[in-house]
């Protein structure tokens, strides 16, 4: 919609992950909806992940030790995310609303929690309220 193309322009050169900042752009001054149909064919290639041979889910075990390593090595969860939040607020906190602002203040108040508080914040607030 028009109110979203005067924002598309202004993406930082920084941005690395130009999907999820169209998104914070459309959830902020465009209107989103679901789209249940399929949009693009879906093609199988011999690199996809889910194809691969090789490829398999991970046990629990192996997710319980995923979890046990950001917990004792290194709390980088979410890092990129809040980097990419935190440019987005300085670029357009000014015309957040007072929920959307809110959200914003709230998710990058995450920055220097634990790894499991932020997991446990992003799965089960933010997975269901973002902007």
């Amino acid at each position: 919609n028009r109110e979203m193309q005067k924002h598309f322009s202004a993406m930082p050169d920084k941005v690395l992950m130009h999907d999820a900042w169209l998104a914070l752009i459309a959830y902020s001054f465009g209107c989103v909806d679901e789209v249940k149909a399929p949009l693009v064919k879906y093609r199988r290639h011999n690199t996809n992940l889910a194809f691969l041979k090789s490829y398999r889910k991970k046990t629990q075990a192996e997710r319980l030790l995923n979890h046990l390593r950001h917990l004792l090595v290194k709390n980088n969860y979410l890092a990129e995310q809040l980097e990419l939040v935190e440019m987005f607020d300085k670029q357009y906190h000014h015309l957040l609303d007072e929920k959307q602002a809110g959200l914003v203040t709230l998710f990058l108040g995450l920055k220097n929690k634990s790894y499991f508080r932020k997991m446990v914040v992003f799965r089960f607030f933010f997975r269901k309220h973002w902007l």
